[in-house]
This record gives C-alpha cells, sequence and structure tokens, in this order.
C-alpha cells in the first residue's frame, strides 16, 4: 500500500542528511512536557506515518526529495491544536521552527523554509484582522440604534477593516506565486455577512455563496487539510446547538448536504472519489446510518469504483 510504503522510505532515516533529502527538525525552548511528535499525512482523513522522540528539547528527521509535496502536520500532544502544519513543497531542503513550549500560544517561529514563514506570518495577521471584525460584528449586531452615530461610525470601521482584510489576502496570492500556501489562502475564502440582518439568515447567505471560487478538483491539495476542514465546516451548520434543529432536520440537513458536496467536487472523477470516500468515513464515525445508507444508495456507481 502507498501509506507502508511511504512510512518505510521516509522516517526509518531520522539522521541522515544528504542533498537529495529534506530534513525538518524543531527546536522546543523550555520545554518539560512534550516527550515525542507524531507526524500525520492527509488524503482521506488523516494517517499516522512516524512517532520522532524528542530529545534535548530537538527533533530532527529527514524525507527524501521526491516525497509527495503537501502539507504534513506534527502533533506534539494529545491536545487536538498542539500541532505545527508545516508545508514540504520539495523545494527547500532544510525546514527549522522553534517553539516556546512555556508560552500560551505556542506559535512556531520558521528560522528555515521561506514559504513556511510567509505563510505562518499571513496567518497571524490574518487572525488579527479577523478578530478586529468579528469583536465589530457582534458590537454591530447588538447595538439597538443603526441609525445612531455610534453604529454608523462602527459600521465604517467594519467595512474598512473587510477592504483591508481582502486587500492583504489579494496581496498575498499575487506575491507568492507557485507557492502551496498560496492555494490554502486563496481556496479558503471568508464571508462578512451583512451585520443588519439576523445571524440565522447572515448564516445561511454564507451558506448559499460557500463553495463559490473554491477548486475543488486539484488532486494535490488532497494532501493538505484544506478540503476536509471546507467539507467539516461546511456540515457544522447542521450541528450548531444554536439552530435548534430536530434530529430529523438535521438528518435531511446532512443529505442535501452531502448532494451539495459531491456536486462541487463533481468535476472530475478523481475529486468525486475523494469526497465520497471523506463522507462516508466522517458518517460512519459519527453513527449516522441513514445518511450512509442515502450515500451508498445515490453514489452507488462512485462507489464501486473506489473499490
Amino acid at each position: 500500500m502507498r501509506f507502508f510504503h511511504f512510512l518505510i522510505i521516509v522516517f526509518l532515516t531520522p539522521f541522515v542528511f544528504a542533498q537529495d533529502s529534506i530534513r525538518i527538525s524543531a527546536n522546543f525552548q523550555n520545554n518539560t512536557r512534550y516527550a515525542k511528535v507524531i507526524v500525520q499525512k492527509f488524503g482521506i482523513g488523516t494517517f499516522k506515518v512516524a512517532t520522532l522522540p524528542i530529545k534535548n528539547n530537538l527533533f530532527t528527521v529527514t524525507a527524501p526529495k521526491n516525497i509527495e509535496p503537501g502539507i504534513y502536520r506534527f502533533q506534539y500532544s494529545e491536545i487536538e491544536s498542539d500541532f505545527v502544519d508545516v508545508i514540504i513543497n520539495g523545494n527547500e531542503s532544510e525546514i527549522h521552527f522553534e517553539i516556546d513550549a512555556n508560552s500560551e500560544s505556542r506559535k512556531p517561529n520558521f528560522i528555515k523554509s521561506v514559504e513556511n514563514k510567509k505563510w505562518y506570518t499571513y496567518k497571524e495577521n490574518e487572525a488579527i484582522l479577523l478578530k478586529k471584525i468579528n469583536a465589530l460584528q457582534l458590537f454591530l449586531a447588538n447595538f439597538p440604534e443603526q441609525t445612531n452615530k455610534i453604529w454608523i461610525n462602527n459600521n465604517e470601521a467594519y467595512i474598512k477593516l473587510q477592504q483591508l482584510f481582502n486587500k492583504e489576502q489579494q496581496h498575498f496570492i499575487n506575491s507568492n506565486p507557485g507557492f502551496w500556501a498560496l492555494n490554502m489562502v486563496k481556496n479558503y475564502p471568508v464571508y462578512f455577512p451583512d451585520v443588519k440582518k439576523h445571524w440565522k439568515i447572515q448564516d445561511f447567505e454564507v451558506r448559499e455563496q460557500f463553495w463559490k471560487n473554491i477548486i475543488t478538483d486539484d488532486s494535490k491539495l488532497q494532501n493538505t487539510p484544506l478540503y476536509s476542514e471546507l467539507i467539516l465546516d461546511y456540515l457544522r451548520y447542521y450541528m450548531n446547538p444554536d439552530m435548534q434543529f430536530t434530529e430529523e432536520e438535521m438528518i435531511d440537513g446532512f443529505i442535501k448536504s452531502v448532494d451539495d458536496i459531491m456536486l462541487a467536487f463533481s468535476k472530475n472523477e478523481d475529486s468525486q472519489k475523494f469526497a465520497l470516500q471523506f463522507l462516508q468515513l466522517g458518517f460512519k464515525e459519527m453513527g449516522q446510518e441513514k445518511v450512509l445508507q442515502y450515500l451508498d444508495e445515490k453514489y452507488a456507481k462512485i462507489a464501486s469504483q473506489c473499490k
């Protein structure tokens, strides 16, 4: 199987570094609690491909130069959010980052790897902007008088921040042609709802345009968390307890979502098979038998091609 082949070639050579290999390493500063790093590869779900010990606050691993490019997850604790996603593009022969293990954020600082450094810098700036936008959105939604000068001034600030966000996003895309990170940015659009509308209408309208302008037929992006995160985000609409869906409404919503997702991924056979297998895996884990039955019946032809 391809997975075991990958495991054997890549991660049984942790201390060899040559011109035909890529070295990934990290320094966990002030580390008193992390003992190992689990490396995960993306596909239809995630696959553990190696467990690396952290010795003297360091880990190092090598991969062949012809490793499948993409994003690999380096999980350093049992907490779900304690990981670093690393772009391995096949061009950079050395990737090194540092983490302060005692800091609250534990943000990686990439010392070696131009692409990862630029990507994480962009993500940090994006998060700051979105935090400001979301704060203003919440304020505007709850302020009782939309004709009040306070509301008007804050709405103007809200619009300016949206424009700044879009400008920064476009600048990153235009400035980094050929970057893997470019695909992660441009295919994860952020929609800013009309705060004058009820929040349920806002959520519905965001959902209606969710798959617009997203490239779903690039098989290379299956080796990243992009498609799995997008599909899960789309399904979360019917898992939101604030929406107060009944069990029947949630199941009906999942079935409708399945058709939307399969349509979004219908541009080629490979994308269809990926989406179907991911949905089958996800709903099996959720115990949604009715949705699984629907998938098996409606998409039987595609399912037969997956075997």
